[in-house]
């Protein structure tokens, strides 16, 4: 039955996905040229981003929660919440990774701090690493006032746990220890915010990668930052849409809005386009590698258990 369920829920995932990018694609007019060198860096981007994002998580879990899983298991958690973001509420990916994760003997409780500075640090990490780029390629008196903020934004992160835990302790079970809840160190935090602007350095190296590749060869310093920023405000603000699936149509138009002004309307819609389809394609690669490494777990823990 579980098997069932994920098929039809891919099945679902790429029927609206297929009429997004049929809908939009009926605007976009303007012949595509391609660069083979330009798509090879994209990839090495983007296997580079998986790597950088999963020792993240598995970093996260440890400095968190205690638990140590290797950098492949770290991956497969990962593949489960980037498929399940697809479906309205962008909470059944965490769901079944914590499903799984309970199968591997780590306590709910766990997971779900473990998620929470997760989804805290993406979060922060975007802010601060967007408002760097925004000072390189917009530099002005509005945006030294939003990096400063960003900025001082640091030292405030342990009156963010705090409120958070409060919200915790009424979510999660009674049984929780109090120990599963805990501050994590400045020094820790900072590490794992560092990190994770790495992860989204790659992942927006991606997106520049795409533009070359397929847009035009002309850029320089400034647009690099400008498409950084507009891939990174663009996945947040798409993360906060919850009735969209994987923030589909919100992201996009966000993105847009920021390349328009440097690249044209219609290259910008043909860029945002061409960075869905390929997330959406390495998403679901990535979902049937973990789905396959699950399967075959399960066949093989059954197979042990008849042996003995």
């Amino acid at each position: 039955m579980y098997h069932v369920v994920i098929v039809l829920f891919i099945l679902f995932s790429l029927y609206y996905v297929g009429t997004y990018f049929y809908e939009q694609s009926m605007a976009a007019t303007r012949p595509i040229r391609i660069s083979v060198g330009a798509v090879l860096f994209a990839f090495a981007a983007y296997v580079i981003y998986w790597a950088a994002a999963s020792a993240y998580w598995c970093a996260v879990l440890r400095t968190a929660t205690d638990t140590t899983v290797g950098l492949f298991q770290g991956f497969v958690h990962l593949s489960m919440v980037a498929v399940g973001k697809y479906l309205p509420g962008k909470a059944w990916g965490i769901a079944a990774r914590s499903t799984h994760m309970k199968s591997e003997g780590v306590a709910v409780s766990r997971g779900l701090l473990a998620t929470f500075y997760e989804q805290l640090i993406t979060v922060h990490s975007a802010l601060v690493f967007s408002a760097g780029l925004a000072l390189i390629y917009a530099p002005g008196p509005a945006v030294l006032l939003i990096a400063c903020a960003a900025a001082a934004s640091l030292p405030a992160t342990p009156y963010v746990q705090g409120t958070a835990f409060a919200l915790l302790r009424r979510i999660l079970p009674a049984r929780t220890k109090a120990a599963d809840l805990r501050h994590m160190p400045m020094t820790a935090y900072l590490s794992l915010l560092g990190t994770m602007i790495i992860v989204w350095l790659f992942n927006g190296l991606v997106f520049v990668g795409l533009y070359v590749a397929f847009i035009s060869p002309d850029i320089d310093a400034g647009l690099i930052a400008r498409l950084l920023f507009a891939n990174t405000i663009g996945i947040v603000t798409g993360f906060f849409a919850l009735f969209a699936p994987a923030g589909i149509g919100v992201r996009e138009g966000v993105s847009i809005a920021i390349m328009a002004p440097a690249i044209g309307l219609e290259e910008a819609v043909l860029l945002s386009l061409l960075h869905r389809l390929w997330s959406v394609v390495g998403e679901f690669g990535v979902g049937a590698i973990a789905l396959v490494t699950i399967f075959y777990g399960h066949r093989t823990r059954s197979a042990r258990k008849r042996a003995e």
